[in-house]
């Protein structure tokens, strides 16, 4: 997987990032992280560390110093596997594909 970091795009000119950005995805493509510095660290957040560690998490997980907000979203892909495959399951069985 390729990765790249922009510490920094400047707003006066946004032609010249928007050409970076469109440059890069139609090189060899990969993930550009905006706002990251080389060695991974995103500019402007602070994380909460005890909120962070919290299972399941809170909502808000950086501090009210932190430039940006970090979230948590709650995810129940388990629940919809099972959802979407029960669904396909039915119609398969209202076709008469598959017995169940």
């Amino acid at each position: 997987l390729d990765y790249e970091y922009k510490a920094k795009l400047t707003p006066e000119n946004p032609i010249k990032w928007a050409k970076t950005i469109v440059g890069y995805a139609n090189g060899k493509g990969g993930i550009m992280f905006v706002g990251v510095s080389n060695d991974g660290e995103a500019f402007g957040i602070e994380l909460d560390e005890n909120a962070n560690s919290i299972r399941p998490a809170p909502q808000i997980i950086s501090t009210p110093n932190s430039k940006v907000k970090v979230m948590v979203i709650p995810a129940a892909e388990e629940l919809m596997i099972a959802k979407e495959t029960f669904e396909l399951l039915e119609e398969a069985r209202k076709q008469e594909q598959i017995a169940v």
